[in-house]
């Protein structure tokens, strides 16, 4: 049974915080975004039924829809998404948070022709938050994205991409009656996000990214991103996605590039 919805507020944004299983950052994440400077619709899912998630739905006064469907990370996006009422949703990792001015921060840019935009963000762990290489490349390969006259142009979508996945998932908020529908319809598992990326990167519309760290990204050794590298999966699909934006000859080097960087990750 589905926990009620609290009263809507008169925005066109909601931050559906998908949850599952019993993470500990859970309640960390929820009131990062009850903190809002401007506060936005908020909606939890989840496919794992659980007390621990219905607690803090009913603590927070947050609407909570259950997922009947296979419970991937996929169909989880794609439940998200198509439980909001609203068209702009910001699909909330559980082990992350959010600034308490994301939603002030990337209103403006909520308009029509957007099909989704991304923010900077701050590395985080158990005792700090912190900027690392790959955050700071991020921010380079996503620099012309800032500017609105290039935000439509197909060669400036994909060329954010080419080097590896630039944009930071948890910090995304997406147009969704602007994309296709269901948004999310990769064949991966852990490159799911890129692979959509590279998708709309084709469509007609805006990608806009806001410079300022609105989010804050946890990395910790149970993270499913240590899980892939670990298992081969993060290998296997980063070499089809470079395949999807380079000659076989350039999508080898970067792979080469991409196995040196993974150790760092573990």
């Amino acid at each position: 049974m589905d926990v009620a919805d609290s009263q809507p507020l008169p925005t066109n944004h909601t931050f559906v915080i998908c949850a599952y299983g019993e993470s500990e950052y859970l309640e960390d994440c929820v009131r990062s975004v009850v903190s809002q400077t401007e506060p936005s619709n908020l909606l939890i899912t989840t496919s794992t039924d659980l007390p621990h998630i219905r607690e803090i739905a009913d603590r927070y006064r947050i609407g909570l829809r259950v997922n009947p469907g296979s419970g991937t990370m996929q169909d989880n996006w794609n439940f998200g998404l198509q439980c909001a009422k609203t068209d702009f949703v910001t699909l909330c990792h559980q082990d992350d948070t959010y600034a308490c001015a994301y939603y002030q921060g990337i209103r403006p840019y909520l308009t029509d022709d957007l099909l989704y935009l991304h923010t900077g963000y701050w590395n985080m762990d158990q005792e700090r938050r912190y900027r690392d290489i790959n955050n700071r490349l991020r921010g380079i390969l996503n620099a012309p994205l800032r500017i609105r006259a290039l935000q439509r142009l197909r060669w400036v979508k994909r060329g954010a991409l080419r080097f590896g996945n630039s944009v930071c998932c948890p910090s995304c908020t997406y147009h969704k009656t602007g994309a296709r529908t269901p948004l999310f319809q990769s064949a991966l598992t852990h490159g799911l996000d890129w692979d959509t990326y590279i998708d709309l990167a084709d469509a007609r519309g805006r990608v806009a990214y806001v410079a300022g760290r609105l989010c804050n990204k946890r990395t910790h050794s149970q993270s499913a991103t240590v899980s892939d590298i670990r298992s081969g999966v993060r290998y296997r699909e980063d070499r089809y996605l470079f395949s999807r934006l380079w000659s076989r000859k350039i999508a080898s080097l970067l792979l080469a590039l991409y196995q040196k960087i993974y150790k760092y990750s573990l």
